[in-house]
């Protein structure tokens, strides 16, 4: 039999050893709650899941680019809550585009589309 760490409590109680687990309750459920803000506040301009279909990184790369700046600009003239806005946007962009990796990495990423066309929003949605 393989020798195995596991937790012993003070109660008695024994579970498995986190070593090498992933550990989400390292993200801050506050910092979790902001990016989930933002999702839900832009879910009426595309869906607040509509990345999920895939975005490339590079795609994604000018917006992450523009809220950069605007957060430049908002910690330099000290505007506390467009700095917590683009902070939103930084983090739900390189999401989308974390997202986007993985989805390739596994083979669940589509093209449906020939190509990137610029297209009406009163004609999909």
């Amino acid at each position: 039999m393989n020798e195995k760490l596991c937790r012993r409590f003070p109660s008695g109680a024994i579970r498995s050893d986190d070593t090498g687990r992933i550990r989400p309750d390292y993200i801050s459920p506050y910092a979790l709650n902001e990016i989930a803000q933002h999702f839900t506040d832009a879910k009426n301009d595309f869906g607040a899941t509509n990345y999920f279909k895939g975005i490339k990184p590079a795609d994604v790369l000018a917006s992450i680019q523009r809220h950069y700046l605007d957060l430049h600009f908002s910690v330099l003239e000290n505007q506390s809550e467009v700095t917590r806005k683009e902070l939103r946007a930084l983090a739900a962009n390189c999401i989308m585009a974390l997202h986007q990796i993985v989805i390739e990495e596994k083979g669940l990423y589509k093209e449906p589309y020939d190509k990137t066309e610029l297209v009406n929003s009163k004609d999909i949605l």
